[in-house]
């Protein structure tokens, strides 16, 4: 394993992490298992009279709205994955969608023997449903919604806790990357919605959470009430996690006539028990703002403040009010003063190393602020991460690497505060790649990531997610190196993975989602070079990169190719770790990387440079090549030279597009891409082109210009100025692929009857064909429509290589070889094939690693 101890790429590590413990179940053996952290992220929109925010928008940032998008992307995840039942006093989804199931209503279903009940109060509806325990299932409750969208949902769980009731409780939540167990301890925590977990469902009522009455705590019973999938939409019509805490809590189920600011800890105070006598060890209570100096937009004020309840102490400022800890002095005091240095010091070391070496530190306060005053039973320390009036903490605020190192931080301080020296979770890998190995195996690699700030949040292990969609995954696969073979892939199937690290300290955010289309060898390579960090607006959160966009290039290429197609990060090309060479066709996409963080690198440039001159095929797509190459002097060489295109303006000023008649792209006609309301994300600044040399406009804008040029001299090129993930319509998408394939491999020649040989692993039709080790031309083989397996004729049927398509042969050392389309002759043939006769010819394309 090789780790990067680069802290700035550590830092971006960030904005690839959107989704992690995939499922944010708490982990049962990390060193926070058995904590509790009640989590107040902010202010919301609230009624107090009439609805409105409580904060107003300052350099496009919302306290209301970014306090609670760092929590749900960031905190929550790390707490989660070293362990923590995480509590929040606001919703903690983006989910928009929203159904409930009740016991007896629609969706419910039961086997086995159940009891209605409403002796106990705290139930949903009319009462709930009871089973006795058993060591063998014998009763199932399930909960079936109709979800109206495919996307990922929180879950939640309302029954009446009792002393009575199971403290291992059962619940399988079948979603669409399989199914998942979490176990809830019915006597301890109930009477409100209760988190189970965040799973991807596809619209319709294929997904269900089933209650089961297997347990092992004899004597007790299992109660089904009701299951809530999904957010929605709050009373005010906002989305709910917009909300404040006070409307969200009353909906949670907490009744109370406290304001907005003093529920919050009030809320704490219940789920730990409501007793204001003793203090509770496993509880803590934190919240997360940022502040204001008052002084209007121009503010000069910056830095990070951390504060604890005075408890009868002076304050920093203001009243000290009386002491409420249960008994004064109280352990709790000098207790929320070490959770507060504890976090302080985290994020103050993180923002300093990562972004600003003098980011102020404006110390430790003690106040008697109503939001510690009310957390009476537990240690409780609220920050306030930057000035939201000031621009340049404001620009931090933004930048979703930035959310990443502080919520990383937050849960550092909380880590040390409770378990001093316990392990930290590692970064996220890096490098991921997938590799065609043949015979339906595909190689996962990825390097693991050093912490230079934290020597013991090295990986001991990793996690591999899989999925069949890339939305969609299962529970993960623990794995002791950074590779790991996947065997038994069925030829022609779409594979996605992500990859996240472990070791004692819990289990890291996961990589970006890598996908691959298993062949029996690989002809074609995606590459993921789309890095840039999200810069937030305190209203863009729907088109925050989610960096799976690999789903959408895999599946418009899956159609246009019948080969094996693998994928890297760039990082992973530029390491050598995968070369280009070897590929007929690499799609490299850009997203929105800019100067910044640079489209194609100087080192990028001269490695895709070789693999052009050696007769490959580049498709490449983003909204600033041009920018970054040209405007900003990044690679105007490389631009006009390489890529065969010349850049002529920053925005198109549309987001229309159409095939220019009598190219091969004329038949993919007018389409759309994205201005961020459509799902993926905002495709801002498209670069409009036009074409250097013997290049060729394909795609023009509206109106405005070239959207894409390609080439086939001198070398095989198609660049696109906007992204081809941020396609709306899938038909399009799918036929830019093909346009693109077909004009960067125009014609076939031979073997055009052979449509059967579209795998060439099995040899079902020309069984007498196994060794066939001197038909080295067999370029006029138009009938051969059985020749389905043929993995015999790996050695001696060199001349195959006019067949269209390029699948591996299946053995022969990893040597490749040409098969047809399924769909009949592909136009993709000829370039294949050219490259398969260099290699017959003694140029050695590419090595396949054992």
């Amino acid at each position: 394993m090789r780790l990067s101890s680069s802290l700035t790429m550590l830092l971006l590590l960030g904005l690839t992490a959107l989704q992690a413990d995939i499922h944010l179940v708490p982990n049962p053996n990390a060193p926070l298992s058995g904590r509790t952290i009640v989590f107040s992220p902010g202010h919301g929109y609230n009624y107090d009279g009439s609805w409105g925010y409580q904060r107003g928008v300052v350099h496009d940032l919302l306290e209301d709205i970014h306090t609670n998008e760092i929590f749900i992307e960031y905190v929550q995840r790390y707490l989660a994955n070293a362990g923590a039942r995480v509590e929040s006093v606001r919703e903690r989804s983006f989910q928009l969608s929203e159904v409930i199931v009740d016991n007896g209503g629609a969706g419910y279903s039961e086997t086995g023997s159940w009891t209605s009940s409403s002796n106990v109060a705290g139930y949903y509806g009319s009462g709930y449903r009871w089973a006795s325990v058993s060591n063998v299932q014998s009763a199932t409750a399930e909960f079936r919604p109709t979800l109206p969208e495919t996307g990922r949902y929180p879950v939640y769980v309302w029954f009446a806790k009792s002393s009575d009731r199971a403290p291992d409780a059962l619940f399988t939540v079948y979603h669409s990357g399989g199914s998942s167990e979490i176990r809830i301890d019915q006597a301890d925590i109930g009477d409100h919605w209760v988190f189970l977990g965040d799973f991807h469902f596809d619209a319709g009522s294929s997904g269900r959470v089933m209650l089961s009455n297997l347990s092992g705590s004899s004597g007790s019973v299992v109660v089904a009430d009701a299951v809530r999938f999904g957010a929605g939409y709050g009373p005010s019509g906002k989305p709910r996690w917009r909300e404040s805490a006070k409307t969200f809590l009353a909906y949670k189920g907490f009744s109370s006539s406290s304001g907005d600011v003093t529920i919050r800890p009030r809320y704490a105070t219940w789920l730990a028990g409501g007793s204001t006598t003793q203090w509770r060890a496993d509880y803590l209570y934190f919240a997360l703002h940022s502040n204001a100096s008052g002084s209007g937009s121009s503010s000069t004020a910056r830095g990070l403040s951390t504060f604890s309840y005075s408890n009868g102490r002076p304050p920093s400022w203001g009243s000290a009010g009386a002491a409420h800890y249960p008994t004064n002095p109280s352990p709790l005091t000098a207790q929320s003063d070490a959770l507060r240095a504890s976090v302080h010091a985290e994020v103050l070391e993180a923002v300093r190393a990562g972004f600003e070496p003098g980011w102020t530190d404006r110390s430790l306060h003690l106040m008697n602020f109503g939001e510690l005053r009310e957390a009476r039973n537990m240690p409780s320390a609220l920050i306030e991460l930057g000035f939201h009036d000031n621009v340049d903490d404001t620009d931090l605020q933004r930048n979703a690497a930035f959310r990443h190192t502080a919520g990383r931080a937050i849960y550092k301080g909380i880590l040390k505060y409770w378990a001093p020296g316990a392990t930290v979770i590692p970064l996220p890998p890096e490098a991921l790649q997938l590799e065609n190995l043949g015979g339906g195996s595909l190689r996962i690699s990825w390097d693991g990531v050093s912490d230079p700030l934290e020597p013991s949040a090295t990986p001991t292990g990793y996690k591999i997610y899989v999925s069949a969609d890339g939305r969609g995954f299962d529970d993960g696969t623990v794995v002791a190196s950074s590779s790991h073979v996947l065997n038994g892939l069925p030829q022609g199937s779409l594979v996605f993975v992500r990859v996240a690290a472990l070791n004692a300290g819990g289990e890291s955010l996961p990589t970006a989602v890598g996908g691959a289309r298993i062949g029996s060898s690989s002809g074609a390579l995606i590459v993921d070079g789309f890095d840039r960090p999200f810069s937030h607006t305190w209203d863009n959160w729907q088109a925050r990169y989610t960096h799976d966009y690999v789903v959408e290039h895999l599946v418009a290429f899956n159609q246009a190719l019948s080969v094996g197609i693998d994928f890297a990060c760039n990082e992973a090309v530029v390491r050598g770790a995968i070369g280009l060479p070897g590929y007929a066709l690499v799609d490299w996409f850009l997203g929105r990387e800019s100067t910044a963080d640079e489209t194609f690198s100087s080192t990028e440039q001269t490695l895709v440079e070789g693999y052009l001159s050696g007769g490959g095929a580049l498709f490449a797509s983003g909204t600033e090549i041009g920018w970054d190459l040209e405007a900003r002097n990044g690679g105007v060489s490389f631009l006009h030279n390489t890529l065969s295109a010349q850049y002529l303006a920053d925005d198109a000023g549309t987001r229309s597009v159409s095939g220019v008649g009598g190219t091969a792209f004329a038949s993919v006609g007018s389409f759309s891409f994205d201005d961020g309301t459509h799902g993926t994300y905002d495709a801002a600044y498209p670069d409009v082109f036009s074409p250097m040399g013997s290049a060729q406009s394909l795609l023009s804008y509206a109106g405005s210009g070239d959207a894409a040029v390609g080439a086939t001299s001198p070398f095989k090129v198609v660049l696109l100025g906007f992204p081809l993930e941020t396609v709306v319509e899938d038909a399009a998408r799918h036929d830019l692929a093909s346009a693109a394939v077909t004009f960067l491999a125009p014609g076939t020649s031979g073997n055009t009857g052979n449509t059967g040989n579209t795998g060439n692993t099995g040899n079902t039709g020309n069984t007498g064909n196994t060794g066939n080790t001197g038909n080295t031309g067999n370029t006029g083989n138009t009938g051969n429509t059985g020749n389905t397996g043929n993995t015999g004729n790996v050695a001696g049927n060199t001349g195959g290589g006019v067949n269209t398509g390029l699948t591996s042969s299946g053995g022969g050392g990893g040597s490749k070889s040409c098969a047809v389309d399924a769909q009949g002759a592909s136009p993709w043939g000829s370039l294949l094939c050219l490259l398969l006769a260099a290699t017959l010819l003694g140029l050695r394309l590419r090595e396949r690693r054992a």
